[in-house]
């Protein structure tokens, strides 16, 4: 099972244990009930994990990590989640409807 998680902007920097950092936050994670929220798309990110080089400045090819930031209605919080790349191609910016999170990990968007 792929597991992506949220976090609410901004998302702090940190470094160190971060093994145990994201062990202890799936097990959190898992104790959370289930919550579903109306929201918005706010912004839609594709960053690509490698940079390109002089040999290859334009690869397409090169991995990327998907994220969604999602503006929580009525309350405006936003909160960025990370995405399966299935999951960021059916989303449209401006797109609203109900985001399901378990603690700090994205479930799903049901767009309304």
């Amino acid at each position: 099972m792929v597991v992506f998680g949220c976090q609410p902007d901004p998302v702090s920097g940190g470094g160190g244990r971060q093994f145990l950092r994201q062990r202890r936050q799936r097990v959190e994670d898992d104790a959370t009930p289930l919550r579903t929220v109306e929201a918005e798309i706010a912004a839609l990110r594709a960053i690509p994990l490698a940079r390109p080089t002089r040999a290859q400045p334009m690869n397409p090819d090169l991995p990327e990590r998907y994220e969604a930031t999602f503006m929580l209605l009525p309350a405006g919080e936003n909160l960025t989640c990370h995405l399966s790349e299935t999951q960021y191609r059916v989303l449209a910016l401006g797109m609203t409807g109900r985001l399901q999170v378990q603690g700090s990990r994205f479930v799903s968007f049901e767009p309304a």
